[in-house]
């Protein structure tokens, strides 16, 4: 036995309107989903100061140290971390004056950074921190993306 065509004229948009609204409500958690994801870590502000700090004095010390090797200071605004680990190492990369790439990670007072010449677009580092954590081995690789301060990166800890 069949519904009368009245009800199925009823029904059908009821249940047509029905499957749009899980649909609209499905992109929406996957939307969600992708942009938390794509957040960077938090850190503490302090770390964040300390951090740049350290990415700063690197920096000087490498003017002074070789004169024809300038690459310019840190720009505070271009400071992005990258990645942290569950025992707290984190992956940062800075753009500087001079438009050089620096990428770093950090493990509690240990760390490694590296920094390239000006308007390069790729930068890797593999670290070996010394510390108390279960992984010591840290492979960073970034690249720029974009014409602007955005950063791609993989972090892997080994």
């Amino acid at each position: 036995m069949t519904a009368p065509q009245h009800t199925r004229r009823k029904i059908a948009p009821s249940a047509a309107m029905a499957l749009a609204l899980l649909g609209s409500l499905a992109l929406l958690v996957t939307f969600v989903v992708q942009v938390v994801s794509d957040l960077p870590p938090r850190v503490p502000e302090a770390v964040r100061s300390e951090t740049i700090a350290k990415a700063t004095q690197s920096l000087v010390d490498m003017s002074e140290s070789d004169p024809n090797y300038n690459v310019g200071t840190l720009r505070p605004e271009t400071f992005e971390f990258l990645a942290q680990t569950a025992d707290g190492v984190v992956a940062y990369a800075f753009l500087t004056s001079t438009d050089s790439l620096g990428i770093g990670v950090r493990a509690g007072d240990g760390g490694a950074s590296s920094i390239t010449r000006p308007g390069m677009q790729t930068a890797w580092i593999s670290a070996m921190v010394s510390s108390d954590l279960p992984t010591s081995n840290y492979e960073l690789s970034v690249r720029r993306s974009g014409s602007g301060n955005g950063f791609e990166h993989t972090f892997s800890a080994q």
